[in-house]
């Protein structure tokens, strides 16, 4: 429980050290997303414009109000689903992918609408995380897709969830 809250309150200081990083008092126009570089992942930093942006976050697996994907695959080809997320349901959208193969790395992609977050690798026997949040700090809404696959076409055995708390 201790460690749930210490990730917790890391998170919230991310968050908040976020958006106070996005300020803007040079008058400079920029769109209103941002993906903010998560550890691990090697997609840069881009702008967008859409009302959100990826955020750090270690949870993994979280307790979600609703969740939109619960599934486990295995085969070649790849998996994909699309949600829609409504400001009702929380202010953050958590998306899970583990990579339950003994080789072989899957490539994760999230897009909002037309806005693409980019692919990250998930290594054999490892996870990733990937986390949304409005930069406004209300409610997340918006078309959502999810779409997991591998560069070589080999065989993989994946779990995928994804949520809205």
């Amino acid at each position: 429980m201790k460690n749930f809250f210490g990730v917790y309150l890391a998170m919230i200081l991310l968050l908040s050290l976020s958006l106070v990083s996005c300020d803007n008092k040079d008058g400079v126009k920029f769109d209103s997303v941002q993906q903010i570089e998560s550890e691990g992942i090697n997609t840069p930093l881009t702008e967008s414009q859409e009302n959100g942006q990826e955020i750090e976050s270690e949870l993994g697996k979280s307790a979600y109000n609703v969740s939109f994907i619960s599934v486990q695959q295995s085969g070649k080809g790849a998996f994909e689903n699309s949600f829609t997320t409504s400001p009702e349901n929380g202010k953050t959208l958590n998306v899970y992918v583990e990579n339950n193969d003994r080789s072989g790395t899957v490539i994760f992609q999230v897009l909002k609408g037309t806005q693409d977050f980019g692919f990250i690798d998930v290594s054999a026997g490892k996870d990733a995380s990937r986390t949304f949040s409005m930069t406004d700090g209300s409610g997340l809404s918006g078309d959502w897709k999810v779409y997991v696959t591998t560069r070589d076409g080999h065989s993989f055995d994946i779990n995928v969830t994804a949520g809205q708390y």
